[in-house]
């Protein structure tokens, strides 16, 4: 632009009083703490899907906005800081959701299931791979009479204050919570992670089970508000069985689960419930005894001989090892 044509620009603005400013009320800062506030806590109650349609708005409204200002009052108004903060609002808040529905996928199914959905996300496709590994299953002894003489809160608290006793327990030796079934354990010991030794870790986590639950008698004994399990207190069941499963997705394609399915599983659970018949409170098949060292496995107080059992289910007789906790 010539001189004289800014000189004209200028005179003509002078005349018109069309300055370009910036009111007090749209100053920056103040602007994007006040919209950025409105814009987090509409974003924070809105699924990610209205979220992004929220986003987008903003980011062309805001354009229109600044335009019209400027063609209509002469008002100069920041655009790219606006524009920014909402980008950077709906990644935080997708960054957020994204964190707590990864926290709650760890708590609700396992901590490492979830990690290896996030390593891998073909592992649920469904289908699953087959593999070699331990299955634990644990509940409690005559917990049907107990319930039946307790209230729902009453049940509740005893079995939360008995998870919270032997769960850490079965995963801290690399076990994986399959899951609940009302006072019942089903825990997997060597998937989805690979473990060698799942055989030994199931023992061991079997064995800390029972210490743990003799250990804190006087906890469940307060527990027991009818005094129902006498002066024995609360007692479990524990059956570790060893072979071939098939691991991953199992389920319709709009409700799957991650789980372990095999006749060894069933045979688990059915050595679990032999305990009441043998008096035991451990009982491991020969399967998961073989995969043991057997210093380790005398060491960890399993029985020497096997014991011939007939479970339901199974024709044939199956070879079991009590395991006694001192």
């Amino acid at each position: 632009m010539s001189g004289t044509e800014l000189h004209a620009h200028i005179i003509a603005t002078l005349h018109d009083q069309a300055f370009i400013v910036t009111p007090v009320w749209l100053s920056t800062l103040p602007v994007l703490l006040v919209l950025g506030a409105v814009l987090g806590h509409a974003l924070s109650r809105l699924n990610l899907a209205w979220g992004f349609l929220v986003a987008f708005v903003h980011h062309w409204l805001w354009k229109v906005v600044a335009v019209l200002g400027f063609a209509r009052f002469h008002w100069r108004i920041e655009v790219v800081p606006m524009l920014l903060l909402g980008a950077l609002i709906y990644t935080a808040t997708f960054a957020l959701r994204w964190r707590t529905l990864r926290r709650m996928l760890g708590v609700v199914k396992s901590e490492t299931i979830a990690l290896a959905l996030e390593t891998d996300p073909r592992k649920l496709d469904p289908g699953g791979e087959e593999r070699k590994v331990t299955v634990l299953f644990a509940d409690l002894r005559n917990f049907t009479n107990f319930s039946e003489k307790h209230t729902a809160h009453e049940v509740v608290a005893m079995l939360n204050a008995y998870f919270d006793t032997v769960v850490p327990l079965i995963e801290a030796e690399g076990g994986v919570i399959d899951k609940y079934m009302g006072d019942g354990i089903m825990a997997l010991f060597g998937a989805p992670a690979h473990l060698p030794d799942h055989a030994l870790r199931a023992l061991r986590a079997a064995v800390a089970m029972v210490k743990a639950v003799h250990e804190r008698r006087e906890q469940w004994r307060k527990l027991d508000v009818r005094r129902l399990w006498g002066e024995q207190g609360l007692r479990i069941g524990v059956g570790v069985h060893t072979g071939e499963v098939v691991v991953g997705a199992i389920g319709s394609k709009r409700r799957l689960d991650f789980t372990a399915i095999g006749d060894v599983v069933n045979v688990a659970a059915r050595i679990e419930s032999e305990n009441k018949a043998q008096g035991t409170e451990i009982l491991i098949s020969k399967a998961t005894h073989d995969e043991i060292p057997p210093r380790l496995a005398a060491e960890l107080g399993c029985a020497k001989e096997p014991r011939e059992v007939k479970v339901k289910g199974k024709e044939e007789p199956l070879l079991v090892y009590p395991v006694v906790v001192v």
